[in-house]
């Protein structure tokens, strides 16, 4: 390797390896505050307990500006830069907590070695007023030459640059910055602290006040969204030399030569070089803006109680990867079961985050119901209103195409029972419109046995509310289209199976999706066998294929019938013990809600239909539950796709098996690419 190709010295903190695991670095701390406190130990001020507490705080201070940055409904219309944050940016600021274990160990040390900073009051009012008045002097006095000198070519190209890659900020952008930059920050703080042992009333507290306080100015600074009122500076017009913005911090990173002040632009102005615009940007952004409308909006909901802790303004770096279980969200999931109390009784559609493809914006609204609600019946109504409310929203602000994910394809169960009976599906999978309008009017009487059969429905993910069928035909005059995505995931799936095969076996093949694959290969002269205890729902799809392919379908009740057959699609959960027929060598291909468990070991299994998203979307920083990045599920895909098709017509009931082909090759068009079954 060249000399020009080495790492400069000091970019990296000596933790930087550990990764998640950086803080065993306090572990001592923790050892020495609990031998002090509960074992008649030694430490003076009890020191270690308070750089834990205040570390905690700090943390917690930090998780509450990013959630804060991040909700879309708070922040929309003071919002600085829309659509600039990366997955990349997100991994390159994963250690924007580095300073905080930094300043622990850089205080101790003082603490320790130095007399006048051990045996500290709790609380010392001249201390914090001293401290301030340090700060306004000394410490953004010397910062700010600092900064300016840290933009001189050596120093910006091999350390300051780090922290200029994040030209749109978030609150975690505050604390990204080299291991060489961290300690002269240090260092920079560290007039303030110290200078309070030589004019004395350095105090415990004021360590906490100053250091949080310090965080709260990096964050907001840093946090994309105009919070300080125009009515603050009209009130008092000083602050304008005295305290930072939003706004104008924003300008240091689209524009570098200007704007160089810690929280105090007063030194800017001192020396020229205050950026032109900063008055005119903080006008137009505290005027409010008005937010362009989404084209499209996919409307999934929260799967189960660790997975929501991936939404975005949650967990950062969580949503930033496929959601697996991991040990240390256990100890946060008093969280999101205090949160689904809150959202049954007071939640409302939200916004998760937005993209843009080509010249489209997407967004993602989250239905504020968990998966297991939707098998409550007391629930299905609420679910219907809220799905319902998220469509007429969608239509009133001018979204073109709205594409329903998950279980709210499911959730009425009045219309169930109608859509698997043979009456209600035509030749083409169609619902016809007088069915469902009577079903809707006056109810269905169902006795014990009909209802058990509705919740057999349910748990094969059968379209409860047709798909979306219901508020169509509810509200003829919808301007926004509503789909279900489902064609291509149908085409995924069948796109999937390899090629040349000749004969599948199938669970959960009279459902929506098993119907169409099921037709679909047949089609194609592809020996079916479906695994259905109704022979009547059976028959029904069978008398929708041409009379000389029907008998390429074989009703079975058992999974023992699967045994010869090496390529199962599974749309109904499968027990281990039915796995277990399954021949040596099986590819499991599934569009089962949860994926089925991965039993064998000698055998494959393939997730959830999905794809990539085209390489030029913008402002994608979250995973989609279990996907990949960049990746997204099927319906999701099939959303957009309608939407970049510019189609006119509603994607809802069953799927049209005679457009799985069209939606297929639109997608591929598009840029969309399959994904593998291990990669999805």
């Amino acid at each position: 390797m060249s000399m020009a190709a080495k790492r400069p010295y000091l970019t990296a903190s000596p933790w930087h390896t550990l990764r998640g695991y950086k803080y065993v670095v306090l572990v001592p701390f923790l050892i020495k505050a609990i031998h002090a406190n509960y074992f008649a130990g030694n430490d003076v001020d009890n020191w270690c307990w308070h750089m834990l507490l205040v570390t905690f705080l700090r943390l917690l201070l930090a998780q509450l500006w990013m959630t804060f940055s991040r909700m879309h409904g708070i922040v929309k219309k003071y919002q600085i830069h829309e659509g600039g944050v990366t997955f990349e940016q997100v991994d390159r600021e994963f250690h924007s907590d580095d300073h905080m274990i930094l300043e622990v160990l850089l205080a101790t040390a003082v603490h320790v070695w130095m007399p006048g900073f051990r045996f500290l009051p709790l609380w010392n009012t001249k201390g914090l007023v001293t401290i301030f008045f340090i700060h306004a002097g000394p410490t953004e006095f010397v910062y700010y030459w600092l900064h300016r000198f840290l933009h001189t070519d050596f120093l910006f190209n091999n350390y300051h640059h780090f922290h200029h890659l994040s030209v749109y900020t978030e609150p975690a952008t505050a604390g990204v910055s080299t291991f060489l930059e961290l300690v002269l920050y240090a260092g920079i703080k560290g007039i303030a602290l110290l200078g309070t042992i030589f004019t004395g009333g350095a105090s415990i507290s004021m360590i906490y006040i100053y250091w949080m306080t310090f965080d709260f100015l990096k964050n907001m600074a840093h946090c994309n969204c105009e919070i300080v009122p125009a009515w603050a500076f009209r009130t008092l017009p000083f602050l304008k030399y005295t305290m930072i913005t939003p706004s104008y911090h924003s300008l240091h990173h689209t524009e570098p030569a200007t704007n160089f002040c810690l929280f105090m632009p007063l030194y800017d102005h001192l020396n020229g070089t205050v950026n032109k615009n900063s008055d005119e940007l903080y006008d137009r952004i505290t005027a409010g803006r008005q937010e362009t409308a989404p084209d499209f909006v996919f409307l999934p909901h929260c799967v189960d109680m660790l997975s929501a802790l991936q939404v975005t303004f949650v967990l950062r770096h969580t949503a930033a990867h496929p959601y697996s279980s991991q040990w240390y969200l256990w100890f946060l999931l008093p969280i999101p079961i205090l949160s689904c109390i809150c959202m049954t009784i007071w939640g409302k559609v939200f916004v998760a985050y937005k993209y843009y493809l080509n010249d489209i914006v997407g967004q993602t609204w989250v239905v504020p119901r968990f998966g297991f609600q939707y098998f409550i019946p007391q629930e299905m109504k609420n679910i219907n209103s809220l799905i319902e409310s998220a469509i007429l929203e969608a239509d009133r602000t001018g979204v073109k195409v709205i594409s329903l994910g998950a279980l709210n394809k499911v959730c009425q169960p009045q219309l169930s029972s109608l859509l698997m009976s043979k009456s209600v599906y035509s030749v083409t999978g169609r619902i016809q419109q007088s069915d469902i309008q009577t079903t809707m009017q006056h109810g269905a009487k169902r006795d014990k046995s009909q209802n058990n059969k509705m919740f057999d429905t349910l748990t094969q993910n059968e379209a409860l509310n047709g798909g979306g069928a219901l508020f169509v035909q509810k509200h003829p005059d919808l301007r926004v289209r509503v789909v279900h995505g489902n064609t291509l995931t149908a085409a995924c799936i069948l796109k999937g199976l390899p090629e040349g095969v000749t004969e599948v076996f199938m669970n959960g093949a009279t459902s929506k999706l098993g119907r169409a694959i099921a037709l679909y290969l047949v089609r194609r002269r592809v020996n079916v066998m479906m695994l259905t205890s109704s022979k009547e729902r059976f028959d029904a799809i069978v008398r929708e294929a041409p009379t000389h392919l029907r008998h390429y379908f074989t009703l079975v009740t058992d999974y023992r019938s699967g045994k010869n057959c090496k390529t199962w699609i599974m749309g109904k959960w499968t027990r281990s013990r039915d796995q277990r027929w399954a021949p040596k060598g099986t590819h499991f291909h599934q569009f089962v809600v949860p994926p089925v468990a991965s039993a064998r070991k000698d055998c494959t299994y393939g997730k959830l239909a999905a794809m990539r998203m085209p390489p030029h979307v913008k402002g994608l920083y979250s995973c989609e539950v279990t996907c990949e990045r960049n990746v997204v599920h099927a319906c999701h895909a099939g959303g957009l796709v309608h939407c970049l098709e510019g189609w006119a017509h509603h994607e809802v009931g069953g799927i049209d098996v005679d457009r799985i082909d069209l939606v297929w090759e639109a997608a591929l068009k598009h840029g969309f690419l399959p994904v593998s079954a291990g990669e999805a």
